[in-house]
């Protein structure tokens, strides 16, 4: 007669098996940790014009590749944008459509960070996509986009 084995796990090996599974999840998250601790901290929040001062004093500001530069002046309550490279820009006012400029912004002022909107005291806005610079006018028609190679208004 043959004699069939079977395995069959004794308690102890169970329990072995069992240690060495929470030993490896244990390391895990002892190694997830020390990646995390060693991660650089998130940087803060930063809204570009929004200094105490800032509804009264003029703001400039730009695209983080500094091609579009803009400035808001608390005096004329407009915002002008100007393309560097070729000089052209638009300026909005509270009320009518934007007006095509031709001038040269020295100051680049604050980054504008993406997907953040600078909210200007008559009803101005401006936000921007990485690469260019949409205002509008909050309760009205007019508006302007600037790009890198190209802009329109209305």
């Amino acid at each position: 007669m043959s004699e069939v084995r079977t395995s069959r796990s004794t308690g102890h090996e169970r329990t072995a098996g069992r240690f060495a599974v929470v030993l490896a999840g244990a390391l895990l998250l002892v190694l997830l940790a020390g990646v995390l601790a060693a991660a650089p901290p998130a940087a803060a929040t930063h809204f570009a014009c929004s200094k105490p001062t800032s509804a009264k004093i003029p703001c400039y500001f730009s695209t983080p590749s500094r091609n579009i530069r803009c400035i808001w002046t608390p005096h004329s309550q407009n915002v002008m944008c100007v393309r560097v490279s070729s000089r052209h820009g638009f300026v909005l006012n509270p009320a009518g459509k934007a007006k095509h400029v031709k001038t040269h912004l020295r100051h680049a002022g604050e980054t504008l960070p993406m997907i953040q909107e600078i909210v200007f005291p008559q009803r101005l806005s401006c936000h921007d996509t990485r690469t260019s610079i949409t205002c509008n006018q909050n309760e009205g028609p007019g508006f302007f986009t600037i790009g890198p190679k190209g802009a329109r208004s209305g």
